[in-house]
């Protein structure tokens, strides 16, 4: 199998279109990552950092309060579902 040149093009970055490049030391191409088969350069992974730390503590906190009105409550030494004993 042939191996990629230094400099070849990997691809196009989905929201800036910045060229994503082999080996370049250059930011957004040394952090670039595939993700659902498409490219993110690495400016565009920072400017989402903001709006991913969010749904990441709105979903936890969702989780908790939808087991809750099931009947159920999270472990947290394990992270599974435990019912809640009604008395």
């Amino acid at each position: 199998m042939r191996g990629l040149n230094k400099n070849s093009v990997l691809g196009r970055c989905t929201f800036c279109k910045y060229t994503v490049r082999e080996d370049e030391e250059k930011f957004p191409s040394h952090y670039a990552k595939i993700t659902y088969g498409r490219w993110i350069c690495g400016n565009c992974l920072l400017g989402m950092e903001d709006s991913v730390m969010n749904a990441k503590k709105g979903a936890d906190s969702g989780a908790a309060e939808r087991a809750k009105a099931l009947g159920y409550i999270l472990d947290p030494k394990s992270g599974k579902l435990v019912e809640i004993k009604k008395k």
